[in-house]
């Protein structure tokens, strides 16, 4: 589903389908009579361990949840559908990228990004072995997940940017997951595939594959946005106990990822478990770690990056007439502030915390 369409779903109730994979009773933040909050995050193939959520999946079942009061769970909706079921509490929080955000504060949605556990996704473009140079994607056919969604973003601002091939050019082909994406290449429905850095080792036991585009040439224009944790203005005033801890549990969960890889290791076994070795993970780990939000997420050139993408491939209009024109209204730093004051600032990172004015 397009980004696009997250401004015609804010203002309707979810379908049946998805309040069922956001459910809940109306009040879902009392704590049992074990004395632990359920906390249930939505996004797209959340519930699904993958490369693309794994994070989520390690707070899930890595216990940083239980040490801040917490049962956290995952549940599957796209963006767009999440972002709805928020509007309509229906849930209360949602994991998604940034643009998504955008778009819908841009639409009267008040929304508030809260933390962000992954400041970028690492990616490349993975093609059949018989297309040797950017150029030839020309008349084309690239796999992405949806339609409208981060891949084709900024697979379209790689394209752009580069200069190497007419973007109209190429052609977009919505598989609707990033597994039917690569499906799509491998069956020949697609002549490309955008990829997450982390699947690489997998993707490339194809020996008809090859990785057209690196995921350093890749970021030199279109250094995408990371995954971050939103709930509403609303939401966020009333509950602020429970969304620090959640916040905390994100930013203490990271800190640990971060300074552990072999915990990671151990935790890829358990989540994805006969997916990957134990040399693949430890790959995964050193391409994740630089990219991990471990100051809430809160990065000034990030925040304008992805911004600045968002206002030239999806804003309406081209950009001539958005209302959010300073993409900071959509963050509420006070609770990432509280949190890395509590457990000091890293240093030397991608995530500068620069937007947490302590950097």
């Amino acid at each position: 589903m397009a980004i696009g369409t997250a401004t015609r779903l804010l203002g309707t109730l979810c379908a049946a389908a998805v309040l069922a994979a956001c459910g809940g009773s109306p009040d879902r933040t009392t704590p049992g009579e074990d004395g632990v909050t359920p906390v249930v995050f939505v996004g797209p193939a959340a519930a699904t361990p993958s490369t693309l959520n794994l994070q989520s999946n390690l707070f899930v079942e890595g216990g940083y949840a239980a040490e801040h009061g917490l049962k956290a769970t995952l549940q599957t909706a796209p963006g767009p559908q999440a972002l709805a079921a928020l509007q309509s509490g229906q849930n209360d929080f949602v994991l998604t990228n940034q643009a998504t955000v955008f778009s819908a504060v841009n639409s009267g949605a008040k929304f508030k990004i809260i933390a962000g556990y992954g400041m970028t996704f690492p990616t490349a473009i993975v093609t059949r072995k018989d297309i040797t140079a950017v150029g030839q994607l020309a008349g084309k056919t690239v796999a992405v997940s949806s339609l409208g969604d981060v891949p084709q973003i900024y697979t379209n601002a790689y394209l752009s940017g580069s200069g190497l091939v007419d973007p109209a050019s190429v052609k977009y082909s919505g598989a609707g997951n990033y597994a039917n994406a690569m499906a799509y290449l491998t069956g020949g429905k697609a002549d490309a595939a955008w990829v997450l850095v982390a699947n690489l080792p997998t993707v490339l036991k194809n020996p008809d594959l090859h990785v057209l585009v690196t995921p350093e040439e890749f970021a030199r224009f279109a250094p995408s946005a990371g995954t971050v944790v939103v709930v509403t203005e609303e939401f966020a005033n009333t509950h602020r106990d429970l969304v620090q801890k959640v916040v905390d549990m994100v930013v203490g969960g990271s800190r640990k990822l971060y300074e552990d890889e072999n915990g990671y290791v151990e935790l890829v076994r358990k989540v994805l478990p006969n997916v990957y070795s134990d040399g693949e993970a430890h790959e995964q780990y050193q391409r994740l770690r630089p990219a991990l939000a471990v100051n809430g997420g809160m990065d000034s050139a990030v925040l304008k990056s992805s911004y600045g993408l968002w206002l030239k491939y999806t804003a309406p209009d081209g950009g001539k007439s958005v209302k959010l024109v300073d993409a900071t209204t959509a963050f509420d730093t006070s609770f990432a502030a509280t949190s890395v004051r509590k457990l000091g600032l890293v240093r030397g990172v991608m995530d500068s915390g620069d937007l947490l004015g302590t950097s």
